[in-house]
């Protein structure tokens, strides 16, 4: 799939080179999977919102517990910002509390049972607030996680 960008990319370096143009082939690939600054995303939710997508019939998450995950986060435009799946699929551990995780995520998963998978939408201030997580997540970005509850122990 990689080789599909490169022509146009190619011709993109050549043709910005010969305008006398000093944007590099690997700065034009890099905007395309982050943020441009000052590029206006669409406002998140007001308030959290939960979905299950499959309820989860194994042992029920409550705070303080220990879970593991696999997830994918994009920010409101869809922009993808983290997943397991960036790393072999290997499973995201973690304490289910403030401090550990994001209050988003703590309130978003509790009573989530083993085997299901969670769509979560989270507001600004329930996620990384003005401060944001640069460079990938901007300030006041709302935020949206796919979640797949693997343990809990």
């Amino acid at each position: 799939m990689r080789s599909v960008f490169v022509l146009p990319l190619l011709a993109l370096s050549l043709a910005t080179s010969v305008a006398g143009c000093s944007k590099k082939v690997a700065d034009v690939a890099e905007s395309r999977f982050k943020p441009s600054e000052g590029e206006p995303l669409p406002p998140g939710p007001a308030t959290l919102q939960i979905e299950d997508v499959v309820v989860g019939t194994g042992k029920e998450a409550h705070e303080g517990d220990k879970i593991k995950v696999l997830y994918t986060g994009t920010l409101m435009n869809g922009r993808e910002f983290d997943s397991t799946s960036r790393r072999n699929d290997e499973p995201f551990e973690a304490t289910l509390q403030e401090g550990a995780l994001i209050k988003g995520w703590v309130q978003g998963m509790k009573g989530m049972r083993v085997g299901g998978k969670r769509k979560i939408t989270i507001p600004s201030d329930l996620g990384y607030g003005a401060a944001g997580q640069p460079p990938d997540i901007p300030p006041n970005a709302g935020l949206k996680f796919e979640i797949e509850l693997l343990e809990v122990e």
